[in-house]
Protein backbone atom coordinates (compact mmCIF):
# COMPACT_ATOMS: atom_id res chain seq x y z
CA UNK A 1 0.00 0.00 0.00
CA UNK A 2 1.13 3.51 -0.99
CA UNK A 3 0.67 6.39 1.03
CA UNK A 4 3.00 8.85 -0.67
CA UNK A 5 1.20 12.48 -1.49
CA UNK A 6 0.60 12.13 -4.87
CA UNK A 7 -1.40 14.39 -7.14
CA UNK A 8 -4.17 11.17 -8.07
CA UNK A 9 -4.06 10.77 -4.11
CA UNK A 10 -4.61 14.42 -3.53
CA UNK A 11 -7.67 14.13 -6.18
CA UNK A 12 -8.73 10.99 -3.86
CA UNK A 13 -8.95 12.79 -0.67
CA UNK A 14 -10.88 15.53 -2.75
CA UNK A 15 -13.69 13.11 -3.58
CA UNK A 16 -13.27 11.63 0.36
CA UNK A 17 -13.46 15.39 1.63
CA UNK A 18 -16.90 16.07 0.32
CA UNK A 19 -17.96 12.01 1.41
CA UNK A 20 -19.86 11.31 4.82
CA UNK A 21 -18.22 7.78 4.87
CA UNK A 22 -18.61 5.67 7.83
CA UNK A 23 -15.45 5.51 10.36
CA UNK A 24 -12.67 4.20 7.77
CA UNK A 25 -14.50 3.76 4.71
CA UNK A 26 -13.01 5.80 1.47
CA UNK A 27 -15.72 5.79 -1.12
CA UNK A 28 -18.00 8.08 -3.30
CA UNK A 29 -21.66 8.66 -4.07
CA UNK A 30 -21.99 9.49 -7.81
CA UNK A 31 -24.60 8.82 -10.50
CA UNK A 32 -21.37 9.65 -13.12
CA UNK A 33 -19.59 6.68 -14.20
CA UNK A 34 -16.65 8.25 -15.41
CA UNK A 35 -15.96 9.02 -11.82
CA UNK A 36 -16.93 5.86 -10.79
CA UNK A 37 -14.52 4.34 -13.38
CA UNK A 38 -11.63 6.86 -12.23
CA UNK A 39 -12.29 6.52 -8.54
CA UNK A 40 -11.99 2.54 -8.77
CA UNK A 41 -8.68 3.10 -11.23
CA UNK A 42 -7.07 5.21 -8.52
CA UNK A 43 -7.57 3.25 -6.01
CA UNK A 44 -6.31 0.20 -7.74
CA UNK A 45 -2.87 1.70 -9.23
CA UNK A 46 -2.26 4.27 -6.78
CA UNK A 47 -3.70 2.63 -3.37
CA UNK A 48 -2.89 -1.18 -3.99
CA UNK A 49 -6.16 -1.91 -3.13
CA UNK A 50 -7.08 -5.65 -4.78
CA UNK A 51 -10.67 -5.37 -6.78
CA UNK A 52 -12.38 -7.60 -4.70
CA UNK A 53 -12.76 -5.17 -1.79
CA UNK A 54 -13.76 -2.33 -3.76
CA UNK A 55 -17.63 -2.46 -2.63
CA UNK A 56 -20.62 -1.05 -4.85
CA UNK A 57 -23.84 -0.92 -3.58
CA UNK A 58 -26.83 0.81 -6.21
CA UNK A 59 -28.89 3.51 -4.40
CA UNK A 60 -31.19 4.57 -6.86
CA UNK A 61 -30.01 7.08 -9.21
CA UNK A 62 -26.61 7.29 -7.61
CA UNK A 63 -23.90 4.10 -7.21
CA UNK A 64 -21.53 3.95 -4.03
CA UNK A 65 -18.25 2.52 -4.54
CA UNK A 66 -16.07 2.25 -1.65
CA UNK A 67 -13.54 -0.11 0.41
CA UNK A 68 -12.31 -0.47 4.31
CA UNK A 69 -8.84 0.45 5.14
CA UNK A 70 -7.89 2.53 8.36
CA UNK A 71 -4.65 3.62 7.28
CA UNK A 72 -5.34 4.95 3.92
CA UNK A 73 -8.64 6.67 5.57
CA UNK A 74 -6.42 8.34 8.09
CA UNK A 75 -3.80 9.08 5.40
CA UNK A 76 -6.58 11.20 3.30
CA UNK A 77 -8.57 13.02 6.23
CA UNK A 78 -4.50 14.46 7.31
CA UNK A 79 -4.26 15.84 3.80
CA UNK A 80 -7.71 17.07 4.03
CA UNK A 81 -7.56 18.52 7.52
CA UNK A 82 -4.26 20.28 6.63
CA UNK A 83 -5.83 21.67 3.04
CA UNK A 84 -5.37 25.04 4.10
CA UNK A 85 -1.53 24.37 4.32
CA UNK A 86 -0.59 22.35 1.87
CA UNK A 87 -2.79 23.54 -1.29
CA UNK A 88 -1.23 27.07 -1.44
CA UNK A 89 -0.27 27.39 -4.45
CA UNK A 90 -1.59 26.83 -8.20
CA UNK A 91 -0.16 22.75 -9.13
CA UNK A 92 -1.18 19.92 -10.14
CA UNK A 93 -1.84 18.58 -6.22
CA UNK A 94 -4.17 21.54 -5.59
CA UNK A 95 -6.04 21.21 -9.30
CA UNK A 96 -6.51 17.33 -8.60
CA UNK A 97 -7.73 18.34 -4.51
CA UNK A 98 -9.75 20.75 -6.08
CA UNK A 99 -11.01 18.92 -9.37
CA UNK A 100 -12.19 15.91 -6.36
CA UNK A 101 -14.03 18.36 -4.60
CA UNK A 102 -15.78 19.63 -7.75
CA UNK A 103 -16.40 16.20 -8.84
CA UNK A 104 -17.88 14.81 -6.05
CA UNK A 105 -20.16 17.65 -4.88
CA UNK A 106 -20.25 20.39 -8.02
CA UNK A 107 -23.08 21.31 -10.15
CA UNK A 108 -23.85 23.84 -12.52
CA UNK A 109 -26.90 26.28 -12.54
CA UNK A 110 -27.42 28.79 -15.16
CA UNK A 111 -24.24 30.38 -15.98
CA UNK A 112 -22.85 29.75 -12.40
CA UNK A 113 -20.74 26.59 -10.66
CA UNK A 114 -21.43 25.54 -7.35
CA UNK A 115 -19.89 23.26 -4.81
CA UNK A 116 -21.99 21.94 -2.18
CA UNK A 117 -21.24 22.19 1.30
CA UNK A 118 -17.88 24.57 0.94
CA UNK A 119 -16.66 25.06 4.19
CA UNK A 120 -14.52 27.83 6.12
CA UNK A 121 -11.34 25.98 5.43
CA UNK A 122 -11.94 25.25 1.76
CA UNK A 123 -13.15 28.86 1.48
CA UNK A 124 -9.54 30.00 2.75
CA UNK A 125 -7.88 27.17 0.46
CA UNK A 126 -9.53 28.82 -2.72
CA UNK A 127 -8.70 31.97 -1.73
CA UNK A 128 -5.01 30.78 -1.79
CA UNK A 129 -5.50 29.58 -4.78
CA UNK A 130 -6.88 32.80 -6.28
CA UNK A 131 -10.34 31.83 -6.36
CA UNK A 132 -12.77 33.59 -4.76
CA UNK A 133 -16.34 32.16 -3.26
CA UNK A 134 -19.62 33.33 -1.85
CA UNK A 135 -21.12 30.64 0.17
CA UNK A 136 -21.12 27.48 -2.07
CA UNK A 137 -20.34 30.04 -5.28
CA UNK A 138 -17.61 30.40 -7.33
CA UNK A 139 -17.27 33.74 -8.39
CA UNK A 140 -14.50 34.30 -10.97
CA UNK A 141 -15.51 30.72 -12.73
CA UNK A 142 -12.46 31.16 -15.68
CA UNK A 143 -9.71 30.83 -12.87
CA UNK A 144 -11.16 27.84 -11.31
CA UNK A 145 -11.96 26.33 -14.69
CA UNK A 146 -7.84 27.04 -14.98
CA UNK A 147 -7.12 25.44 -11.82
CA UNK A 148 -9.27 22.12 -12.53
CA UNK A 149 -8.59 21.97 -16.38
CA UNK A 150 -7.14 18.76 -17.32
CA UNK A 151 -8.37 16.77 -13.95
CA UNK A 152 -11.72 17.01 -13.53
CA UNK A 153 -14.41 14.44 -14.83
CA UNK A 154 -17.63 16.97 -14.38
CA UNK A 155 -15.68 19.93 -16.82
CA UNK A 156 -14.90 17.59 -19.51
CA UNK A 157 -18.79 16.40 -19.25
CA UNK A 158 -19.37 19.76 -20.11
CA UNK A 159 -17.13 20.28 -22.98
CA UNK A 160 -18.29 17.25 -24.59
CA UNK A 161 -15.13 17.71 -27.76
CA UNK A 162 -12.68 17.37 -25.09
CA UNK A 163 -13.99 14.12 -23.56
CA UNK A 164 -14.65 12.27 -26.89
CA UNK A 165 -11.12 13.07 -27.59
CA UNK A 166 -9.70 11.74 -24.30
CA UNK A 167 -11.89 8.87 -25.10
CA UNK A 168 -10.37 8.24 -28.67
CA UNK A 169 -6.85 8.55 -26.92
CA UNK A 170 -7.33 6.12 -24.40
CA UNK A 171 -8.60 3.26 -27.29
CA UNK A 172 -5.33 3.94 -28.88
CA UNK A 173 -3.64 3.51 -26.03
Amino acid sequence: MKTKLTPNMCYIAGLQSRSSEARSAVGVRTSIQEIEEKFAELCIKELAVPPNRLIIDDEGEERHIYFYHSRIYKRLHEVIDNQVRRFRWTNEFSGNYVAGMFDCAGYLHGNSLSIRGITSADAVMLEQLGIRTEGNRIKNITKFIALIKGYSIMLERMNPDRAAARRQTRKGE
